[in-house]
């Protein structure tokens, strides 16, 4: 998809926080996180989305920070991509029609850091590291992948240098470090992965045993095929990671009752926490030929889909929480998109949509089937890919 054809939808949609480039919301003062030595607030990660950096042309390596230490100097490196591994997001500038995407690249887990050229050297082979970000440090400034396309990532204040793996081995481990944009044989790209990356897309990113409750319960329903357990990368192809936030209503989420992933467990609605992100689900990425359309995963346990009770389709019937299986259609929704808002509606059923009982803002209050077109009801969702 062309910028100028995302440009257009931004104008058609410029409600969306997405196209005003505040992926994270608005936090309130009181959420600003305080460090040694600087203090983050709202604006510091208002414009940024967040996404893995991949190797493009080793798309199973990611960028990581070694042993998820928050320690300023420690060492940024390249790693398996690891579907499980929130260490491995960063915050990344958004596009702007002015700049593209230029500015600091906080690390997500701890958004007071930042991706720093070590002691502001601009030689080859200067260090890449992890620091305090500092509102005045223009040494911490990248022009990187955007939303839409892979690039290099280029340092702002010397644009002829760029983040590179070292002597291009794909070793776990590897440091990252400053080299010339231009040099022979390297490979300097990389993409703004905001969905899922696995290590083998043939081989399970997670495998998850049945307990014997799981296969009676699982038995009991005679339309219910058996699960296929073992996630794989190819389950997560084609989705983005977001938080679904009702639209009329933006501080509540689609959530999991008590983080638990078992399976009948409730989905209700409840407060947006910024810190949560069990809240997180990875969504279909949009298509031509049919738009936003597959399972809603849940991103702590991938494995465990949103799901129909019963695969019943009478009005008030529970959504729940359920194993993931390719043969179960009833699983499929038309959700909202990176683009729009939209209801969640079932792919079986298009008159019924995810709705929220009695349209009580309650936290807890559960989700059910409901009538898309109803009444004095209010079934728009935002997929929201930073904090809400």
């Amino acid at each position: 998809m062309t910028r100028s054809l995302l440009a257009f939808l931004c104008a058609a949609i410029s409600s969306r926080a997405r196209c005003q480039g505040d992926f994270l919301g608005k936090r309130s003062p009181a959420a600003a996180v305080t460090t040694g030595t600087s203090q983050l607030s709202s604006e510091d990660v208002d414009g940024t989305f967040q996404a893995k950096l991949v190797w493009r042309d080793f798309p199973t390596k990611c960028l990581d920070v070694k042993d998820h230490e928050p320690t300023n100097g420690n060492v940024i490196q390249i790693y398996d991509c690891l579907d499980w591994d929130n260490d491995q997001f960063f915050l990344i500038p958004s596009f702007r029609e002015d700049v593209g995407n230029v500015g600091k690249i906080r690390w997500a887990a701890h958004p007071e850091k930042c991706i720093d050229v070590k002691d502001h050297s601009d030689y080859d082979g200067a260090a890449i590291q992890l620091w305090d970000c500092e509102d005045a440090d223009s040494d911490q400034i990248f022009q990187t992948p955007s939303e839409y396309a892979y690039s290099m990532i280029q340092w702002a204040n010397n644009p002829d240098k760029c983040l590179d793996v070292k002597n291009q081995d794909q070793s776990n481990g590897n440091i990252i470090q400053l080299w010339s944009c231009d040099a022979a044989n390297t490979h300097h790209y990389f993409d703004a992965v905001m969905s899922s990356v696995s290590v083998n897309a043939n081989e399970p990113a997670r495998q998850v045993v049945a307990t014997e409750q799981d296969v009676i319960t699982q038995a009991s329903l005679s339309e219910q095929s058996t699960p296929n357990f073992a996630v794989q990368a190819a389950d997560f192809d084609g989705t983005f990671r977001a938080k679904l936030v009702w639209r009329d209503f933006p501080t509540k989420c689609l959530d999991v009752k008590d983080h638990e992933p078992t399976n009948g467990n409730v989905i209700q609605i409840y407060d947006c926490l910024d810190w949560d992100n069990d809240q997180f689900f990875p969504i279909p990425s949009f298509r031509e030929d049919v738009g936003n359309v597959g399972k809603i995963r849940w991103a702590a346990h991938p494995e465990k889909c949103i799901d129909i009770k019963g695969h019943s389709d009478y009005d008030g019937a529970a959504i729940q929480l359920w194993d993931c299986d390719d043969a179960d259609s009833d699983q499929i929704f038309q959700t909202p998109s990176e683009y729009a808002y939209s209801m969640i509606q079932w792919a079986n059923h298009p008159d019924k949509c995810l709705d929220v009982k009695n349209q009580d803002q309650s936290n807890g209050n559960i989700i059910q089937l409901w009538p898309c077109d109803a009444a004095n009801t209010h079934h728009y969702f935002d997929a929201v890919m930073g904090a809400a």
